[in-house]
């Protein structure tokens, strides 16, 4: 080998070596980003699903409390608690869909004795 194409291609080893570490950091970067995005929107589906359960809850809990009798309207609300239940199942643990299940359901029996 000649003495000039040594460091010619340690040279241009050492650019090939740079600019596919540069790619892969940055591609890393890119899909923590994307992990952590998505993990926050996640995040705010739930809080606005709790949000919405739990104002039905006490609307139905109250009104049961308030009236005492079962009406057409009280056994609305509770299919539509059910129904938030059921869609809290799909993105929630299991500690939680339990947790949402003893509640409003035993204010339910409330609100059909």
């Amino acid at each position: 080998m000649d003495s000039a194409t040594i460091p010619a291609l340690a040279a241009l080893s050492g650019a090939v070596i740079g600019g596919v570490t540069s790619f892969g950091t940055s591609w890393l970067s890119q899909q923590t980003q994307a992990k952590v995005q998505a993990r926050a929107h996640k995040l705010s589906q739930r809080e606005e699903l709790y949000k919405h359960f739990i104002e039905e809850a006490s609307k139905a809990y109250a009104d049961s409390l308030v009236r005492q009798a079962a009406s057409v309207g009280e056994i609305m609300q509770l299919v539509d608690l059910y129904a938030l239940v059921s869609m809290m199942r799909v993105i929630s643990s299991a500690p939680i869909v339990e947790s949402a299940n003893r509640g409003p359901f035993d204010s339910g029996q409330v609100c059909l004795a």
